[in-house]
């Protein structure tokens, strides 16, 4: 019996007499076995470069310059966490926001690519505005869009995306779940994925206009 109770310490130098034949033999054998030390972490954090910025968009993105602004406006930065009043034009960016108030209106132009004129009570995201594919959210309210230089120019709408070559005018009713898009000139591409999620293409012309309910996810030319 009393050899049981000494079993546990019988355990204890089994195992310490393992591991040390196993670090002798890992010694001979010339094979190395390193650890990371957190001494070592800094420096490899030092070597890992990045040119990204949140407070200032890829160089390579187009700004826009606000010709023309009266009512109230409101803009969100990029590094903001909401939109505040200003009174004066601002160069705009790729990843900021712009809000028109009650009797609001405002004129943004990205050179050699598009023009944009918000009515009041109209928001619209500047997503992307790099050379190869510009793309502008509209949030709520009306806004006419005019491509004029040679870059894709892609406006979202809730679930529609219109691509568009010419002028359009894009109103989006919030209460009723409408996004209407009236084609003045050029020509427009719609995409979208109905309620089952099959994707649908749509040309349409000028001219024409397009109703889309983004409740039902359904859209009807006219």
């Amino acid at each position: 019996m009393k050899f049981v109770r000494y079993l546990p310490l019988l355990f204890v130098i089994i195992f310490v007499s393992v591991a040390i034949v196993f670090a002798v033999t890992i010694k001979k054998s010339g094979e190395t076995i390193i650890t990371p030390s957190p001494s070592t972490t800094p420096l490899l954090k030092e070597n890992i470069s990045t040119n990204f910025s949140l407070k200032n968009a890829p160089s390579e993105s187009l700004r826009g310059t606000i010709s023309s602004m009266s009512g109230e406006i409101s803009w969100q930065s990029r590094v903001a966490t909401e939109a505040a009043v200003i009174t004066t034009p601002l160069e705009i960016q790729q990843g900021e926001d712009l809000i028109t108030g009650e009797n609001g209106t405002l004129k943004l132009s990205f050179p050699n690519a598009c023009d944009i004129n918000l009515s009041e009570n109209t928001e619209v995201d500047i997503i992307q505005t790099l050379p190869l594919s510009i793309v502008f959210s509209q949030i709520t309210g009306t806004a006419e869009y005019t491509k004029v230089g040679s870059s894709p120019v892609t406006i979202r709408t809730s679930y529609l995306l219109s691509e568009i070559t010419g002028n359009v005018i894009i109103e989006r009713d919030t209460d009723n779940l409408i996004v209407t898009v009236t084609i003045r000139s050029g020509e427009v591409i719609f995409a979208y994925n109905d309620s089952k999620f099959v994707s649908h293409v749509v040309n349409a012309k000028a001219g024409q206009t397009y109703t889309f309910n983004y409740g039902t996810r359904k859209g009807v030319l006219k």
